[in-house]
């Protein structure tokens, strides 16, 4: 679909196959879907010459799914609307424990739920840095109560931090402290578990697009 939404645009279009190799988990709640849509626009973009602007491209992948414009970037941003209005931010690099229970959520089905929290109030950047705490993820306790293998990967990470849930899960994380023994948390982990590190910008970005 990246490549058919993009190819009135080209230049030069000529004939490709596309070959996509998973390093991520997939049905994770990662982004792989996204990012590979935001990365088949970003590559055609430069190889069938169509000279379009990282702002012309994510109006594209916004069509693809709401999280595609994050990865046309590829910086660390505070997202609003469906996801599509992005404010870059500066963050520290940092290091996660991931955890990936062993099943596969459907976005549908928690979307579908009648107690899905729908009417959160707006927040901000600035106040979610003042009291982190203080905010959530509305699919978190609906992950815990369908999907047993979430719940216990969160109580397992609970116990050496705050673990989240990525997006609608099925992965969940917490941020490596130094009163952690990682390597044991890994050892012990009740499923898949992966040390990590975040990233100040995608690889992509040096991937050039026309400014």
């Amino acid at each position: 679909r990246a490549a058919q939404i993009l190819r009135p645009h080209a230049q030069n279009p000529c004939g490709l196959h596309i070959k996509i190799e998973k390093n991520i988990p997939m049905g994770a709640g990662l982004g792989g879907g996204s990012s590979n849509a935001a990365t088949t626009l970003i590559v055609l973009n430069q190889l069938w010459q169509c000279g379009l602007t990282e702002e012309q491209l994510a109006q594209f992948g916004v069509k693809l799914g709401a999280d595609v414009p994050i990865f046309i970037y590829g910086l660390n941003a505070w997202a609003e609307g469906i996801g599509e209005h992005l404010s870059f931010i500066d963050l520290d690099q940092k290091q996660f424990i991931v955890l990936k229970p062993d099943c596969f959520i459907s976005t549908q089905l928690l979307f579908s739920q009648k107690t899905l929290t729908r009417d959160s109030k707006p927040t901000t950047f600035c106040a979610y840095q003042l009291e982190p705490s203080n905010f959530g993820n509305n699919f978190e306790p609906l992950a815990r109560e369908l999907y047993p293998e979430v719940e216990e990967a969160m109580q397992y990470l609970d116990q050496f931090g705050h673990a989240k849930l990525t997006g609608t899960g099925a992965c969940v994380f917490a941020e490596v402290t130094d009163e952690m023994n990682v390597d044991d948390i890994l050892k012990h982990a009740p499923c898949k578990a992966y040390l990590v590190h975040s990233l100040k910008e995608s690889p992509l970005r040096h991937f050039k697009v026309a400014s």
